[in-house]
């Protein structure tokens, strides 16, 4: 005989087949939770807007408080820079002795709610002045230089305004400074000009401001040091671990953020903002609770509403669970689908588990392993790709710490001796609870890749080879071009030198019985072949630089610039010019290029300065290590200055100035060679300044 409870359970069996048993668990429990679903975003939203309001509120006390704050620091800041001004370039001793300056401080201090005192320290944190709003006022003399606010400037790198951690000041009262650093003029620290705050001047401010709700009101700096708080507690600093910390760290600036507080263990709403450029916080925070009481009472009717729906819902479920099995195979067909999806991948892919199986892997990879699929899903990933077992250790780490590996390169041979390379990434996958599940391989075949990538090395070292070839060429071209120039002044030189022999003796022998015009004729040719052999000269010097080899030694350039003026100036008595010479400049040259520049430099400088009244010639040093030759001459456009060191080059008129034009290129490439360059700066009628580098040996 069948008891009720066998009767009913077959029943139950005949209605529900057995696959549907747990499905019908889950949709009761649905039906259950929908009324929840349609009347619980109603009171969500409500509570929302509520929780909004109070995030604005908050938002606003808390940008008026910081603007408070903001305000006050702002007004000591003008009374630091105030008196750092009056104290500017005055002694201590007589900073000290100024009874007015103390007098001014004091009704400074009276006259302005928000500072306490004012102190005037100097370099060994000694007091030299002093003012208070109270007759507690400490002796002249008296050390603070174990006070943080002066140990904070006494290293001499802060340059801003400081300010520091609560103290107990004259009178016994809860203060805490804003101090500078005061400085020479050389940059030096030479003290530290400080006021005090008085924190009642701001919480008699915070008391005020929403009677009807309870808050808190903290002031803290950034490093989470407590100034003051309100209502007050004895917390000096917060934890890096606070929830206030990581919110800034996250978020600085300003932003919002709920938390249980660490001091009295209430949730509230917390507003927090930046007091301006200061590292300082102020946050306003209301009790979460208290401000969610006008949502609670209407949250139980919405309960109530939702009980007697569900109680509707509860039977409507039942006659639709049938349903729940088609979704079931509506499920099935969208796995399918997502793993042709994953089979469209252009690379091959595999995952396993944290424990080492094999969860999936798509078309591409089963047929470059040769892995049957229906088989391999589920085995350990050694038996299946043996190689994966060489990885382990990077695997596990990759568990561990969740880090990405991407990009790696890989170079396999086959048997037959064919190379392939890939790349392959490397990512862990987690499930909703952030729980690190396993492990997603995804690599690519990079052999084409590789290939072009050893082309190109090949490509840049046969264009390397080709650059030095050239280069070798180029050089030996400059070689035979210098030798040529050379023979060729060389071999010019003698029949200009006969040209101009010959015109002597011809103006000699035909002085009487030639006219004029012949005799000017004449002098054209002497002159003309006087500024050829001058031209060939310097042809000769420039090939002469690129042929011989530098002999370098230590040389007295001031003794050799000296030397050189005299050459130049003692066989001309119209050469008539000051010179003033640098002592102890001493260069790493070859002595005998090393006069050639000068002589040259000199030179120039002698012959467009010979028009001045008082011509003047210096040769010297900068303080960068730039050595100059500068003279009072007749200057030039600057916009010309490109052109000075060409050969043959002239700005200014041969008729007026006489030259070679190859005593400026000279001492160019005599300078390049020593490793250095040459530039030159004028303005026309200013003078000319040519400078140079030269360097160290």
């Amino acid at each position: 005989m069948t008891t009720p409870v066998q009767r009913w359970r077959a029943l139950w069996r005949r209605f529900w087949p057995r696959g549907l048993h747990w499905p019908l668990v889950a949709l009761l429990l649905s039906a259950l939770a929908l009324p929840a679903a349609v009347f619980a975003p109603l009171a969500w939203q409500e509570r929302l807007a509520l929780l909004q309001e109070g995030q604005e509120t908050a938002t606003r006390v808390v940008t008026s408080i910081a603007a408070h704050v903001e305000a006050a620091l702002e007004t000591h800041s003008i009374v630091l820079d105030q008196i750092e001004l009056q104290l500017a370039e005055r002694q201590w001793s007589e900073i000290e002795a100024d009874h007015r300056l103390r007098k001014n401080m004091g009704e400074l201090a009276r006259r302005l709610p928000q500072i306490r005192s004012i102190f005037l320290l100097d370099a060994s944190g000694k007091l030299r002045q002093f003012g208070s709003d109270s007759h507690v006022i400490p002796a002249v003399g008296t050390s603070f230089a174990s006070e943080e606010w002066f140990l904070a400037h006494a290293g001499g790198s802060r340059r801003g305004l400081y300010i520091s951690s609560p103290f107990t000041g004259p009178g016994g009262t809860r203060q805490f400074s804003v101090s500078i650093p005061r400085r020479t003029a050389a940059g030096a620290f030479d003290g530290v000009l400080a006021v005090t705050i008085q924190l009642s001047y701001f919480t008699e401010f915070w008391e005020r401001i929403t009677p009807e709700v309870k808050y808190v009101v903290p002031l803290m700096k950034s490093d989470g040091t407590m100034l003051v708080r309100y209502p007050a507690d004895e917390t000096p600093r917060l934890l890096p671990s606070s929830p206030f910390m990581q919110q800034i760290a996250r978020q600085p600036g300003e932003g919002f953020y709920t938390a249980v507080s660490r001091v009295d263990g209430i949730e509230r709403l917390n507003a927090y903002r930046r007091v301006g450029r200061h590292p300082l916080y102020v946050s306003y925070s209301v009790e979460k609770r208290a401000w969610l009481v006008p949502w609670r009472d209407r949250a139980l009717l919405y309960g109530v509403l939702g009980l007697l729906t569900t109680l509707a819902l509860a039977v409507v479920g039942l006659l639709a669970l049938r349903g729940v099995y088609r979704a079931n195979a509506d499920l099935v067909q969208q796995r399918s689908e997502l793993r042709a999806l994953f089979d469209l991948v252009p690379a091959q892919v595999w995952v396993k588990d944290h424990t080492g199986k094999l969860v999936e892997m798509n078309e591409r990879a089963a047929n470059q392993f040769g892995v049957d699929l229906e088989h391999a899903l589920g085995r350990d990933i050694d038996e299946v790709l043996p190689g994966e077992s060489a990885e382990a250790e990077e695997d596990q780490e990759l568990l561990r710490h969740g880090v990405p590996l991407i990009g790696r390169v890989h170079r396999c041979v086959s048997p037959d001796g064919v190379e392939t390379w890939f790349q392959s990434d490397k990512v862990a996958y987690r499930d909703d609870t952030g729980r690190t599940m396993g492990i997603l391989v995804m690599r690519h075949d990079i052999t084409e890749r590789k290939r072009a990538e050893a082309e190109l090395v090949e490509y840049r070292q046969q264009l390397e080879q080709l650059v030095d070839r050239r280069t070798r060429d180029l050089e030996r071209a400059n070689r035979e071009l210098e030798t040529f120039s050379y023979a060729v002044a060389h071999d010019l030189r003698a029949p200009v030198q006969a040209i101009s022999g010959f015109t002597k003796v011809l103006e000699e022998r035909l002085t009487s019985s030639v006219g004029d015009r012949e005799r000017h004729l004449l002098s054209r040719i002497s002159v003309n072949s006087a500024r050829m052999d001058r031209l060939i000269q310097g042809l000769l010097v420039l090939a002469n630089l690129g042929r011989a080899d530098l002999v370098l030694r230590k040389v007295d350039a001031s003794g050799t610039a000296r030397e050189m003026f005299t050459l130049l100036t003692e066989p001309d008595p119209s050469m008539r010019a000051r010179f003033a010479c640098a002592e102890g400049i001493v260069l790493n040259a070859d002595p005998r290029l090393l006069e050639v520049v000068l002589q040259n430099l000199l030179a120039n400088s002698l012959k467009f300065s010979k028009e001045e009244k008082d011509p003047l010639i210096e040769f010297g040093r900068r303080a960068d290590g730039c050595l100059f030759v500068r003279d009072n001459g007749v200057g030039f456009n600057s916009r010309e200055a490109v052109n000075l060191f060409q050969p043959f080059s002239r700005i200014h008129q041969e008729s007026r100035f006489e030259g070679s034009g190859v005593g400026l290129a000279t001492v160019k490439r005599i300078i390049e060679r020593h490793g250095g360059r040459i530039w030159a700066e004028s303005e026309v009628g200013c003078g000319a300044t040519f400078l140079f580098t030269w360097p160290e040996g």
